[in-house]
């Protein structure tokens, strides 16, 4: 229905009427009242509708998917595998963890990117690495992610000033408040806590813990796929 209203007279408006406010002959303002739409926010559908779209952005804003490259994780985590990032739990970082690391903490400038690496020493321990086997404390841990390909030492160079360490050397850590030791599982082939320009990283570099499996990663790829 199409109902011609005085602006004085607008208190008669009925939600089911298209009303045309008329100021002049010349000028005419279209409100459309349509019951339609008022029902669809009414729908118990909407409402299901609104709430699913809102915990869809929750789930993505918090838990992203993240598509990790590279070999320092493997065997545990292949390149191009994906993990779930929990950002909400960047602050009950405990060790052993697989954790998301700034680039920054690397001596990057200007870079986005972040790392994939295993927590091994927690704030205000003493960690000692030495021959392959892992001391907190003074006491010493199973190093059960531990991967090495092989039985001979790795040389690795830093690039800025041409250092070079052996991976399975021997460290030594004592931790501050807010310092964690990170290693990667392929622990011959992996730049972390053990290059002299990285050393411990802040619990301010850590963007959350990625939560992984194989078959995760397996189901992404069949729909990327499939794409």
């Amino acid at each position: 229905m199409l109902t011609y209203i005085p602006l004085y007279d607008t208190f008669k408006i009925e939600t089911q009427d298209i009303v045309v406010f008329k100021y002049n002959e010349n000028r005419k303002v279209v409100v459309h009242m349509l019951d339609k739409v008022i029902k669809i926010f009414k729908s118990a559908n909407f409402i299901v509708f609104i709430a699913f779209f809102i915990l869809a952005m929750v789930v993505f804003r918090f838990f992203p998917i993240i598509n990790l490259t590279g070999d320092s994780m493997s065997p545990t985590v292949l390149s191009d595998d994906v993990a779930i990032l929990n950002t909400l739990d960047k602050h009950k970082i405990e060790r052993f963890d697989m954790i998301s690391v700034d680039a920054s903490s690397y001596g990057a400038v200007d870079v986005k990117e972040r790392y994939c690496k295993r927590v091994i020493g927690l704030p205000g321990e003493t960690v000692d690495y030495c021959d392959r086997q892992l001391y907190i404390n003074g006491t010493q841990i199973e190093d059960v992610y531990a991967y090495y390909q092989s039985d001979a030492d790795t040389i690795m160079t830093v690039e800025e000033t041409g250092e070079k360490y052996c991976t399975t050397g021997y460290f030594h850590w004592e931790l501050k408040d807010n310092e964690y030791i990170v290693m990667g599982d392929n622990r011959l082939y992996s730049c972390d806590s053990r290059d002299p320009m990285v050393g411990p990283i802040s619990g301010d570099a850590i963007n959350g813990t990625f939560l992984y499996s194989k078959t995760l990663s397996a189901i992404y790829h069949f729909f990327d796929f499939a794409r």
